[in-house]
């Protein structure tokens, strides 16, 4: 791995469009600060809203941008059927748990 920063976050609680503002402004300062790299556990989180949903992909591409990635794990069932009928694994790296996600991300920087 580089030396870039990671940053892991754990969201608890709906993601509805209020809740969605919070998390944008928390990733735009980690962001801000040099953090490359977010992984996000969403496993307390059980329900998402499409304005959550338009949060995750709106920071997905802020962190490309930036050169790094937003990763996604721990969805629960309910919510990942959600996020699978939209299509969120199209366009976000989306992984089971937070290992998952960690190994991803480290596979990606030896391979990049």
């Amino acid at each position: 791995m580089t030396d870039d920063k990671v940053e892991v976050m754990a969201w608890a609680g709906d993601l509805d469009a209020r809740a969605a503002d919070r998390l944008a402004e928390l990733l735009g300062t980690s962001r801000a600060s040099g953090v490359r790299d977010v992984v996000l556990d969403l496993g307390q989180v059980g329900f998402v809203s499409s304005a959550g949903f338009g949060a995750l992909v709106a920071e997905t591409g802020a962190f490309r941008e930036a050169g790094g990635d937003l990763w996604l794990c721990g969805f629960t069932p309910q919510v990942r059927a959600v996020a699978d009928l939209l299509g969120l694994s199209r366009v976000a790296r989306v992984h089971e748990d937070r290992a998952a996600a960690l190994d991803a991300l480290g596979a990606a920087r030896m391979a990049g």
